[in-house]
């Protein structure tokens, strides 16, 4: 999932008595803002509209705050194209010496109803960060984006984002694993350098740990967010046994697993309705393909795990399904004790 383009979104800042001028449908941003619905009817999914309230936001933002400087955290991810975990994420932005938080309203749009939100102004800037121009705001570059989110966020989220970030900055591509990975080591390097450099720097640096785990953790094979969500969990059961993009081949044919488990044959993959197509015809066929593939997976002894959307909302439910299904392929499976695992039950998530 990616987000739209800025100028499919437009926003307008009203001036003194302007509200009084507009002849098209609109909603309320925040105050003295508006966003044009054009493009939308009542049909619309409630993803692209929650996408495009949270475009909306960072608009509205950028026309009336005086003192921010660049977008950071998810508003940094949401203009790189990088969707974050948050149905509603808070806007976010280097703002100096300012602090003054503010809420931001719900955002109604015919019968879907986008949940209050908050602008967070930051004073923190790391050493070296410049801000970049992305669809013509100022907004820091995914690197420094990632070393906020880990400093800053549960690790669920933040693995999960970072994760993104990396398959972007890696241009990572299964089909060509081997060169990916080398950029993915590289890439971690250089931000645990520049984690470790802010140390110095700070040595008071709060989140510094946790950073450190989800940094040397993170995923660049999530290609998707359904894919990077679960992931933490993933890891904290399997650790380094784990593969993501996980290739098999058989009968001339060539397979890509979310997540693989090859010590006990196991396969974890997000489970899509959407991969089946949108008409009966591409369903027949996506279903024919899917039925197939399963075959010859289950004939070389793998089995499945399915993730759905509900399970990425409860990752301790999940974390307890996945190990019994671990338990059920192999009734001597034990996890072994690693970094995320504990960061995750010090944060209570598993």
């Amino acid at each position: 999932m990616s987000y739209m383009n800025i100028s499919e979104n437009p926003i307008i800042a009203l001036k003194a008595h302007d509200r009084k001028k507009l002849r098209y449908k609109c909603v309320n941003v925040m105050r003295s803002v508006v966003m044009r619905l054009d493009h939308f009817t009542p049909d619309t999914s409630h993803w692209l509209l929650r996408e495009s309230a949270n475009l909306a936001r960072i608009q509205g933002i950028y026309a009336t705050s005086k003192h921010l400087e660049y977008f950071t955290h998810e508003s940094s991810m949401i203009l790189h194209g990088i969707a974050p975990w948050n149905l509603s994420p808070p806007v976010c932005g280097y703002a100096g010496g300012r602090h003054n938080a503010r809420c931001l309203d719900s955002i109604k749009i015919y019968n879907y109803t986008i949940p209050v939100s908050t602008y967070n102004p930051v004073s923190y800037a790391f050493a070296g960060s410049h801000p970049i121009h992305v669809q013509g705001m100022p907004v820091e570059s995914l690197p420094f984006t990632c070393l906020r989110m880990a400093v800053s966020r549960p690790s669920t989220k933040a693995l999960a984002a970072v994760s993104q970030m990396l398959h972007s900055l890696s241009n990572f591509s299964r089909h060509n694993s081997e060169v990916s990975r080398a950029k993915e080591i590289k890439i971690k390097g250089s931000l645990l350098a520049a984690l470790d450099k802010e140390k110095k720097l700070h040595p008071y640096m709060q989140g510094y740990n946790r950073a450190k785990i989800v940094l040397s953790h993170t995923d660049a094979g999530c290609e998707t967010l359904a894919e990077a969500v679960p992931q933490p969990i993933v890891s904290s059961i399997f650790a380094n046994e784990y593969v993501s993009q996980y290739r098999i081949t058989t009968n001339n044919r060539t397979y890509y697993a979310d997540f693989a488990v090859p010590s006990i044959r196991l396969l974890i993959e997000f489970d899509d309705a959407g991969k089946l197509g949108t008409t009966e015809e591409e369903f027949l066929d996506a279903r024919q393909s899917f039925l197939k593939r399963q075959s010859d997976l289950q004939a070389l002894g793998y089995s499945f795990f399915r993730v759905t959307w509900n399970d990425l909302l409860g990752p301790n439910s999940l974390y307890y399904r996945l190990l019994r299904a671990a338990l059920t392929v192999k009734a001597d499976f034990r996890i072994r004790t690693n970094p995320v695992k504990r960061l995750s039950e010090d944060e209570r998530i598993i």
